[in-house]
């Protein structure tokens, strides 16, 4: 949503006239399909065009960014004469094919007209890298245009999309928006941490250190896309001398059992509470404090991950055993959004059925 606030020196008199001044790429014919739509409102109400605007009168245009950034440049239609839904249009249909390539990839926890919470697989990327992946922004914008909720040329005013990212080979919780409060909404919260998202993972080794938050500092090499960890093995914040490329973490780590595998030893399955949310914090972290993740190819025991890799029926789909399995908003989040309850839980992955069994 843009809000332009009218000032004098703008010139004043019909609002259309304005608006065609303010965005000269819009055409006459679908600037008056927005006022129909009440996509544009003056003053929150909607317009015909002949209402006369006045000084500190306040516009909204549920418009995109860049679909605004066009007009106001006189890019569109006016020159091109097309439509401009016709990009959105064409995103549509390519969401679509996607997600019609696997459909069942994906499963839906809970939706409402605001949000949507989704169970990313594990081997699937957050936001596509190239044209031919499925990501999850992908199937998510396929899911609502074939559901029926949402039309292509709708995203030229909002385009739904995932809220935050997961590694590719981590698995569960994905929150995505489904309406502008619900983006704002969650947005919010995740900035400002007013939601708290709980991760379960398998580690090798028997756990035995204390349930608690881990104080550690991370720096990440952009170039290698690896993280290194100062860590004291304690939960206080007792270091010296930190280099200034490094930035503080906190991880709070809880046991919830383990068993010894009689191909893998001692594996330990623990719930992770990700007090900060640095790139690669929960498995670089476990790592450090000698708790590798099961599968892990990046900060993982590369001679466990061997054996257990001879154990699987389809090898070359390992995975990393870290899940986002839980989030909890708080009470404000709840009510903004209309949901159902304040926590949701994401089943954890079938591949994980069988590593506890005693042996």
């Amino acid at each position: 949503m843009i809000i332009k606030h009218i000032k004098k020196a703008d010139g004043l008199g019909r609002v259309d006239k304005y608006i065609l001044r303010l965005l000269p790429g819009l055409k006459p014919g679908l600037m008056h399909k927005q006022f129909r739509n009440k996509n544009i409102l003056l003053n929150g109400h909607k317009i015909s065009g002949n209402e006369t605007v006045k000084e500190g009168d306040e516009l909204k245009f549920f418009f995109s960014d860049d679909t605004f950034e066009a007009f106001s440049k006189g890019i569109s239609d006016a020159t091109t004469g097309s439509d401009p839904s016709d990009k959105y249009i064409k995103q549509g249909e390519h969401a679509v094919k996607m997600y019609k390539s696997d459909p069942d990839r994906v499963k839906v926890i809970y939706e409402n007209a605001h949000m949507i919470i989704l169970d990313k697989p594990s081997d699937m990327l957050s936001q596509k890298s190239d044209d031919g992946d499925l990501s999850l922004n992908e199937w998510l914008i396929g899911y609502l245009i074939q559901s029926g909720f949402l039309k292509p040329e709708d995203m030229m005013h909002f385009k739904p999309s995932v809220l935050n990212r997961l590694d590719r080979n981590t698995s569960g919780i994905v929150l995505g928006s489904k309406s502008l409060l619900g983006a704002g909404v969650i947005s919010k919260a995740l900035k400002e941490r007013t939601l708290n998202k709980y991760y379960r993972t398998i580690v090798s080794g028997k756990y035995v250190d204390k349930d608690e938050i881990y104080t550690a500092y991370l720096s990440k090499n952009e170039s290698t896309n690896i993280v290194n960890i100062l860590t004291n093995t304690v939960s206080d914040d007792s270091f010296s001398s930190i280099p200034d490329n490094y930035s503080i973490i906190r991880t709070g780590i809880s046991f919830v059992k383990s068993v010894n595998n009689s191909e893998l030893g001692d594996i330990s399955m623990l719930d992770i509470d990700l007090i900060t949310g640095k790139s690669h914090q929960i498995r670089a972290h476990l790592a450090a404090l000698g708790y590798p993740i099961l599968g892990d190819t990046k900060y993982g025991n590369s001679r466990i991950n061997k054996k257990f890799k001879a154990l699987l029926a389809s090898p070359d789909h390992v995975s990393q055993f870290l899940h986002a399995y839980k989030v909890v908003f708080n009470d404000d989040t709840v009510k903004e959004l209309e949901l159902d309850k304040d926590t949701y839980i994401c089943p954890l992955p079938e591949s994980w059925d069988g590593l506890f069994s005693e042996n």
